[in-house]
């Protein structure tokens, strides 16, 4: 189900356009000056905090100045980001790292934009049905659902910042007995690591 139209299209660097909206969204009410947090995790990748800190700067520039970043462990950042949440926490921004190793784009879409998934921060109606639809579809059809689904998540919803794509790369020396797997870049099962 990826579409390959999106990655032709990616969103331009526009720091003044930015600003134009941000002055637009404040005309029009929206309180750009409240406290918001950006939340992220110790280690969720190499110099995930240094990204952070690089992000939160370019957003303070066009205009959201009462950023505050929050670097904190895997259990305050659990408690963050799956309900119940706290009710009196400000809005926030996260960064997560997430992984497909099934391939198949339920696990994602269903989890991340659902209304109701485990970690969705959106609901909207269409997408919603675009899920439900391809789930029960096979074949090209499903494909095609797929795809207008991670369009509408791309161009009308525009609910996450995409920032890279990590690649896993894995050595395995010649005493050792371990044959790398598609889920390996996310977990290492020890138990099936040996000495030959």
């Amino acid at each position: 189900g990826h579409n390959h139209d999106i990655d032709k299209r990616p969103f331009p660097y526009d720091p003044v356009k930015a600003k134009q909206l941000m002055a637009a969204a404040k005309a029009a009410g929206a309180p750009i000056d409240s406290e918001i947090w950006l939340v992220g995790r110790i280690g969720l990748y190499p110099n995930s905090t240094e990204v952070l800190e690089a992000a939160m700067a370019m957003w303070q520039s066009i205009g959201l100045s009462n950023l505050k970043l929050k670097v904190v462990d895997q259990g305050q950042w659990r408690a963050f980001n799956y309900p119940p949440y706290s009710p009196d926490r400000p809005p926030l921004l996260f960064n997560i790292s997430h992984d497909n190793a099934n391939g198949d784009a339920v696990f994602t879409v269903a989890n991340n934009f659902s209304c109701g998934g485990g970690q969705s921060f959106v609901c909207d109606p269409t997408l919603d049905g675009l899920i439900k639809k391809a789930t029960g579809l096979t074949g090209e059809e499903r494909a095609k659902t797929w795809q207008e689904a991670f369009r509408v998540i791309y161009e009308d919803l525009v609910s996450n910042v995409f920032i890279h794509h990590p690649v896993a790369y894995m050595r395995v020396g010649s005493r050792v007995s371990f044959k790398p797997q598609r889920p390996t870049n996310i977990e290492l099962p020890l138990a099936n690591i040996t000495f030959k």
